[in-house]
C-alpha cells in the first residue's frame, strides 16, 4: 500500500503548530523538500544530498575568486551575529551556513546575498537538526 500525503490537510493541522517530534518531517513536506509519496522520499533525499555535494564542488569551491570575494566577506561579518549564538559558535555549523548561504547567493545572482538571508536559514537549520539530535 503506498501512503500519499494530502498537503492541504497537513497545512490545516499545522496552523496552530507542530509537535517537536514531527516538526522535521512536516516542515520538509510543506517546504516541497520532500514529496508527498512516502515511498519517493528517500530517493529524493538522496538525490537533493548529491545535488548538494555538487554544488559545492562547483559553487563553495570558488569562494576565493575575485569576483566572488565581497559576496563571502558580507556572509563572514553577517554568521557572527546570526542567532542562536551556541550554534554558531561551533565551527562545524559556521561552516556549513557559510557553504548554504554562499552557495544559495551564487546559484541566485538577482538578487545574490543580502543581510538577513541567513535569519531565513536558521530555522530550517535548527528543526532539520532537531530530527538527529533531538
Amino acid at each position: 500500500m503506498v501512503f500519499v500525503l494530502n498537503a492541504e490537510e497537513l497545512r490545516k493541522c499545522s496552523w496552530s503548530g507542530i509537535p517537536r517530534q514531527v516538526r522535521p518531517i512536516t516542515w520538509k513536506l510543506l517546504s516541497g523538500y520532500l514529496p508527498a509519496n512516502a515511498e519517493r522520499r528517500e530517493s529524493t533525499l538522496q538525490r537533493k544530498r548529491a545535488e548538494y555535494f555538487a554544488f559545492i564542488e562547483q559553487y563553495y569551491d570558488s569562494r576565493n575568486d575575485e569576483h566572488h570575494q565581497d559576496t563571502y566577506r558580507q556572509i563572514a561579518i553577517d554568521i557572527p551575529r546570526m542567532t542562536p549564538e551556541s550554534l554558531i559558535l561551533q565551527p562545524k555549523v559556521r561552516e556549513i551556513f557559510e557553504r548554504i548561504l554562499f552557495i544559495w547567493a551564487i546559484r541566485h545572482p538577482a538578487s545574490g546575498y543580502v543581510q538577513g538571508i541567513n535569519d531565513l536559514v536558521t530555522p530550517f537549520f535548527v528543526v532539520f537538526v532537531f530530527e538527529y539530535i533531538g
